[in-house]
């Protein structure tokens, strides 16, 4: 038996489950699986304003950021175990508000987030959902499920790789995303907010964005493999003054002429240029269509 259940035959180091507001540091974190079992544990050594500091056994890590680590996390259901989301002591805003930002890796699974403290004393909190995708994954959960809502989810490539993030669930609330710089996001389920692509990022999907759509200046649109259903925006589409927007052509895609991307309005303002020469783009106010060239559609 362990030499401290010898010594004084009482029980040995325990700990509890706190909220992410207690954290402090010298607490842990343990790390989880899809499966939802913990490999690894992490010490909290500080914080930053947007971040978690750590320091681990493993590759000696010192006032490591947590939302370095390459792990998977699943987001249980509202009514099982909370699935290890941690958001650092909050940053105060220029504005007096509080801006809550919880870091994490690729993001996977199902079941909706749950909040870990009462919104209703949050003072105009900003709650942001920041992913550092790292690797292909899929999230079919709920986002903003009940009091518990998200105000922004913030999608990041990884530190050494940027993987594609498919969201395939339905925002239950008007949640805004943002695609940072050279993120992947693929739509294929139902998004109730307002989407912003930054320069360098991907967007694709066959799903609906029922918020606005704002493209930047470098945004990528990608087409989907082989399915002709168009990404559908319910609102307008925005864009940077003078943007270009590139659209990219899956190598092996036969297709000969698909819709892209359907809008309320506002896709006739954007500057669209396929990577690929082989296709042309048909640009109205509500649609893009693209077409391989030569290929001709005869009305009977």
């Amino acid at each position: 038996q362990p030499v401290f259940a010898g010594e004084n035959a009482g029980i040995g180091p325990f700990g509890r489950e706190v909220r992410a507001r207690e954290i402090e540091v010298g607490d842990f974190i343990q790390l989880a699986d899809e499966a939802g079992d913990y490999y690894h544990t992490l010490i909290i050594t500080g914080f930053e304003p947007n971040d978690i500091l750590i320091c681990a056994h493993t590759d000696d890590a010192l006032n490591r950021r947590l939302s370095t680590y390459n792990y998977t996390v699943t987001v249980f259901d509202k009514n099982e175990q909370p699935g290890g989301l941690v958001v650092p002591p909050y940053t105060p805003l220029p504005d007096g508000e509080k801006n809550y930002i919880c870091g994490i890796g690729s993001l996977s699974g199902s079941g909706s987030f749950r909040g870990d403290y009462d919104w209703n004393s949050g003072e105009n909190a900003i709650r942001t959902l920041r992913i550092k995708q790292s690797k292909d994954t899929e999230w079919s959960g709920i986002v903003g499920d009940g009091a518990a809502r998200i105000g922004k989810i913030s999608v990041a490539p990884g530190e050494s790789n940027a993987g594609t993030l498919t969201l395939s669930g339905t925002a239950q609330n008007a949640v805004a995303l943002e695609v940072e710089a050279n993120a992947k996001i693929n739509i294929t389920g139902k998004w109730k907010g307002n989407v912003t692509v930054s320069s360098g990022s991907v967007l694709s999907g066959t799903g609906t964005i029922e918020g606005n759509l704002t493209l930047n200046d470098g945004a990528v649109l990608r087409a989907n493999d082989e399915s002709e259903t168009p990404l559908t925006i319910n609102g307008s589409v925005t864009s940077s003054e003078n943007a270009t927007v590139t659209i990219e052509i899956p190598e092996g895609k036969t297709t000969r002429r698909f819709v892209l991307i359907t809008a309320n309005s506002g896709l006739s303002n954007i500057n669209f240029v396929c990577t690929n020469s082989a296709y042309s783009v048909r640009v109205t106010d509500t649609s893009v269509t693209v077409s391989r060239k030569g290929f001709s559609v005869i009305v009977r």
